[in-house]
């Protein structure tokens, strides 16, 4: 068991470490659009939500969205011939339309 578990805002805990390194991480990827990078966005901007910081959640949630853009994840995609690929796109497109609405 991990003690302090649900005090996610205490700076020595797990869980404040693991965010605080995922938003490290997810700051070097922002700029490279890339499918993973729009997925951990999304993921960054619910666990901000849940702990109750909307406005930083909605600023990662937007930053996902114009990445999803970049890639054209919101278009229709006839390039992508490989099945898994295209699953993954439609999955990160309708996840952050989903989310976003």
């Amino acid at each position: 068991m991990i003690p302090d578990r649900a005090e996610y805002w205490r700076p020595r805990s797990l869980g404040y470490e693991f965010l605080a390194e995922a938003k490290r991480l997810w700051e070097l990827e922002r700029d490279v659009p890339q499918l993973t990078t729009a997925q951990a966005g999304m993921i960054i901007a619910a666990t901000s939500t849940a702990d109750g910081v909307d406005k930083v959640g909605s600023a990662y949630l937007a930053q996902s969205v114009a990445i999803g853009r970049q890639l054209g994840l919101f278009s229709k995609d006839e390039g992508t011939t490989k099945r898994k690929m295209r699953l993954a796109r439609s999955f990160t497109a309708w996840g952050l339309f989903t989310y976003q609405r």
